[in-house]
């Protein structure tokens, strides 16, 4: 899934920079799961 993306991406650079806008929609649908990360 594109989740699984994200979460590589974020937990790589960890700068939004690096995100696609794609990403970026699925980051606020996990915005409560990527807070405590």
């Amino acid at each position: 899934m594109d989740t699984k993306k994200v979460y590589l991406i974020g937990i790589g650079p960890g700068d939004p920079k690096y995100l696609t806008l794609e990403a970026v929609e699925v980051i606020k649908r996990l915005n409560t799961f990527l807070i405590p990360l």
